[in-house]
């Protein structure tokens, strides 16, 4: 009989799998990891490739470096590097979130006045399945100067307008947030 041998190492992440068969371990189990493994570098790579094409078809550039970025979990954030640009593409399942990224740019849109800076929107649209949304990309800063977002932060607040909500209706994380008109702010948050 086959005995299960010690659990998959960080040593041993690829192991030699020249023979079909092993007394000291389980191979049929090294084999389906090796065959996940496969699996995981070709979503990856098809991934990467639809991220390409994405960016080749909206600049006329083909990125010369992707890397996905970590966060959220509604969409895939990808930092593509062209010639001439970085850019960030936010990319779902086409028709899973209907109309976000157009959403998420009228909310950019809004936020432009404000003293933050606020990414440029390249373009919006649907590729194979995926939507996404193209941005411009921001260089992190070293440090946060909490007195200045906090003046920042109160200019927003000076942003205002006669009702409550919006002309639209947008999401909050993956849920639909209902923005309807209301007169006062209670009315609003209530409804």
């Amino acid at each position: 009989s086959i005995k299960t041998g010690e659990p998959f190492s960080e040593k041993n992440k690829f192991p030699d799998l020249k023979s079909p068969w092993t007394r000291d371990g389980n191979v049929f189990g090294m084999i389906f990891l090796k065959e996940l493994q496969t699996l995981s570098i070709f979503l990856q790579y098809r991934e990467l490739k639809f991220i390409s094409e994405i960016i080749e078809h909206e600049t006329g550039s083909v990125p010369h470096k992707i890397i996905r970025l970590q966060g959220g979990d509604i969409n895939q954030v990808y930092h593509c590097f062209t010639k001439n640009n970085q850019l960030v593409v936010k990319v779902n399942i086409a028709g899973k979130f209907p109309n976000m990224f157009e959403k998420e740019k009228k909310g950019l849109e809004l936020l432009k006045p404000s003293n933050f800076l606020i990414p440029k929107i390249f373009s919006i649209g649907s590729f194979r399945k995926l939507d996404y949304l193209i941005l411009e990309y921001i260089k992190p800063g070293k440090a946060i100067n909490w007195e200045k977002f906090g003046e920042n932060l109160a200019n927003l607040h000076l942003i205002t307008n006669e009702k409550f909500g919006l002309a639209y209706d947008n999401y909050i994380g993956s849920i639909n947030q209902i923005n309807t008109y209301e007169n006062n702010w209670l009315n609003f948050y209530t409804n």
